[in-house]
């Protein structure tokens, strides 16, 4: 992997841990005047990083398997797109060449 992608991939990282760490800490963190996690802090904490690390999981499962769909599709789209620009393209130049006759006759 090349470095300008590695550090994509480590911004990209800290972007999730940074999300994560404040939705948690948002949901979990009740009492700010001990130093210390109380035991359900620490509990409420652990399950929904747990559940966060388990949703981004199950979202790069789907994205993996819908992928190829819909990179299959897109390609399609192009093709088709392509093939009726050409047609397009073919017809004008077909009545343009019409044109050019007639003006020689």
């Amino acid at each position: 992997m090349d470095t300008e992608g590695a550090a994509r991939n480590f911004k990209d990282f800290m972007q999730m841990y940074n999300q994560l760490t404040e939705r948690c800490f948002g949901v979990c963190v009740a009492d700010l005047g001990t130093r210390r996690l109380t035991e359900p802090e620490e509990q409420c904490v652990s399950n929904c990083a747990t559940k966060n690390v388990r949703l981004n999981n199950r979202t790069m499962e789907v994205f993996m398997e819908l992928q190829p769909a819909i990179l299959e599709k897109r390609q399609r789209e192009a093709m088709e797109a392509m093939a009726k620009a050409e047609a397009a393209q073919a017809t004008s130049q077909s009545i343009g060449d019409n044109q050019a006759t007639k003006d020689l006759t």
